[in-house]
């Protein structure tokens, strides 16, 4: 008994939709792979671009002070001080003839609040002399106070020159504050002490806050040493480390060494993407959900797959309309292969096309009306042998009688 199997017809559309199939889909994933690292690049790219603008007013506000402070220390007024100015170090000591008189001082003071009028973000603007004195805008300081062991003095006065920036911290009134120092030389060029300057960091980071990218993105301004000087989404971690807020995506943040890093945040999956400020040495971070990153990704997948299976349903039909017109066509030549094994040679196949097919069912057709004919011939001969066979035993009966 032969087994039940697949006809051609059938074998012919699963052939075609799995073919199509097949081809769809390494489309789709050929083309949705290019179009993810496509809108991956594009979206960094954009991060880019409002990270330079960030990156540019940054720069200005940090050129700001460190200009005013390179000003300040080419000041003649800076340039002549000396030891008519106050010391604080001496007054703690109960030295007599120490006094805020001097008319170095005073000039020294003039040029100071000149400065801090036109500048608000300038808190307080001071200078130490490498004897002890110190005079500040600042009019409370505490008695005792020697500004040569303060750690702006102290890196000022080891930069050979240079404008040194401090790490951020809090002031006394509250507000996030750098400080910028620079070394002082009189004209003849001894080393007369350092001025600095207290910048509050206030308008900065309220400008880091009001930054947003997209529907979900913000900045966040970090220090090298992991230090949060602004994260507007989680104020209560503005000023401390990153390595110390206990939250698992900033502690991989601050060890990535990528450009960019996954991270869950708040309870979803965000990019990093991080940009140093080496000469501050500072990060912008900038963090984006990763939904909204491959949204536009997701949107052009859905209609890859509505596309593909438009395609695969259209397939579909022709192929089925196809195999329709081939089963029919089969129907016919099944039938006539059966007159044929039965014996009747009298069909034949319907010839309406020109090409290969065509060729072969005209050369089958005439194999079968030679096949005809044959076997006519041999019928015809078979005939005639019988008729002398009858004749030559008519003779034999009559020969014998």
């Amino acid at each position: 008994m032969r087994t039940k199997s697949f006809s051609i017809v059938a074998r012919f559309l699963i052939i075609i939709n799995a073919a199509v199939v097949v081809v769809v889909a390494l489309i789709c994933a050929v083309i949705g792979l290019h179009l993810y690292e496509k809108n991956a690049e594009q979206f960094h790219g954009f991060t880019v671009q409002h990270t330079a603008i960030i990156s540019t007013a940054i720069n200005i506000f940090m050129q700001n002070a460190e200009r005013s402070v390179e000003m300040l220390a080419e000041t003649t007024q800076l340039k002549k001080a000396d030891h008519t100015i106050y010391n604080y170090t001496e007054a703690s000591q109960g030295i007599q003839g120490n006094t805020h008189n001097g008319q170095v001082e005073r000039d020294i003071l003039a040029v100071f609040d000149t400065i801090a009028k036109t500048h608000p973000a300038f808190q307080v603007i001071y200078m130490g002399m490498n004897w002890g004195s110190h005079v500040s805008t600042n009019r409370n300081v505490s008695a005792g106070y020697d500004p040569r062991q303060r750690p702006w003095y102290k890196k000022a006065a080891a930069a050979d020159g240079k404008t040194v920036i401090t790490d951020a911290y809090v002031s006394i009134n509250g507000q996030p504050t750098i400080t910028f120092a620079r070394m002082v030389h009189s004209d003849t060029d001894e080393v007369l002490g350092c001025v600095g300057l207290d910048v509050s960091l206030t308008d900065l980071t309220s400008l880091i806050r009001g930054i947003q990218l997209g529907k979900t993105g913000y900045c966040m301004l970090v220090q090298d040493n992991g230090m949060i000087l602004a994260d507007p989404k989680h104020e209560q971690y503005n000023f401390k480390l990153m390595q110390e807020t206990q939250n698992q995506a900033l502690t991989k943040i601050a060890a990535a060494s990528a450009d960019s890093t996954l991270v869950t945040l708040d309870g979803k999956k965000q990019r990093a993407y991080i940009f140093p400020l080496p000469e501050f040495q500072w990060k912008i971070i900038i963090l984006v959900e990763q939904d909204e990153i491959s949204s536009l990704f997701y949107a052009l997948v859905q209609n890859m797959l509505i596309i593909g299976s438009l395609m695969i349903m259209s397939c579909f039909v022709l192929a089925f309309v196809v195999s329709r017109r081939m089963k029919r066509r089969l129907v016919r030549y099944e039938s006539l292969f059966g007159k044929i094994a039965a014996g009747d040679l009298t069909g034949r196949i319907e010839i309406n096309r020109n090409d290969e097919l065509g060729l072969l069912m005209g050369m089958f057709n005439d194999t079968i009306e030679h096949t005809h004919s044959m076997i006519d011939v041999l019928k015809h001969e078979v005939d005639a042998m019988d008729a002398v066979g009858s004749e030559l035993s008519s003779n034999m009966e009559e020969t014998v009688a």
